[in-house]
């Protein structure tokens, strides 16, 4: 029977008080008082996620397109007006090289290209025709100026001219045709290429200078062409600043 003296409390029928109110509450309540190492830690609440926004496009205006292509243009004429290309390709072989030579007493300003009659001639570089006219020595030539001073000649060319003075010429465009006009002793291009537009400003396009013994050659650290796989090309290389401003023998 139960003590109801005592409130809260009762005895069982062993005599054992029992304490009604050290009951948990809840089985939450109970399990978590009883868990190894004491309660349960309170967890914090996760930081809410961000979604990162992707910011929207920007437009260009018309004037910034028109500039942009502008630009572009600009640098593409650039890249153009450097451009270089071997004035008959296909043809490679040169019966005289820049340099003294023994069968004349004139120093070779410029190097020789054997190739057949009527064999296209083309511009060097971009540039502006000089001229193109008849000379007693030089017989039809052409002299072209390029945008960065540099002039470049071709001689001995048959008369029907494709350019004219004052023509605007791109490089790898047909200029003229090989002849065997002025002083000249078969068909080939008499090919020079100058620092100015005098002729003794010309330097050695390629990579070998002929001495006054034919059987001499002594090499040219600076060739605008080198010979790859048989072919003249362009020597990428090749520095404007570094070339020999005068081979002209005085």
């Amino acid at each position: 029977m139960g003590n109801k003296g005592n409130k809260g409390i009762s005895v069982n029928n062993t005599g054992t008080k029992f304490d009604w109110g050290a009951l948990p509450t809840s089985v939450e309540s109970y399990i978590d008082r009883n868990r190894p190492g004491g309660p349960e830690p309170v967890l914090a609440e996760p930081p809410p996620v961000v979604v990162p926004t992707t910011p929207e496009p920007t437009v260009p205006t018309l004037a910034e397109i028109r500039e942009t292509l502008a630009a572009k243009a600009r640098e593409a004429a650039k890249q153009e007006a450097m451009r270089v290309v071997w004035p008959t390709p296909g043809h490679y072989r040169i019966t005289s090289p820049a340099g003294d030579r023994s069968i004349s007493v004139n120093y070779h300003s410029g190097v020789d290209i054997a190739a057949p009659r009527n064999t296209p001639v083309l511009a060097m570089m971009g540039g502006t025709v000089v001229h193109a006219t008849f000379d007693e020595t030089l017989g039809n030539n052409i002299l072209i100026r390029h945008t960065n001073g540099v002039h470049s000649s071709y001689q001995h060319l048959l008369n029907n001219f494709a350019v004219g003075a004052d023509d605007v010429v791109t490089a790898g465009q047909l200029i003229g045709h090989v002849g065997n006009t002025g002083r000249s002793f078969g068909y080939h291009l008499h090919f020079e290429v100058r620092r100015g537009r005098q002729r003794n400003t010309a330097i050695n396009p390629l990579a070998e200078w002929h001495l006054e013994d034919s059987r001499r050659r002594t090499p040219n650290p600076n060739p605008l062409f080198i010979l790859v796989n048989g072919s003249f090309v362009f020597n990428e290389h090749f520095c404007w600043d570094n070339t020999v401003n005068n081979i002209w023998r005085n």
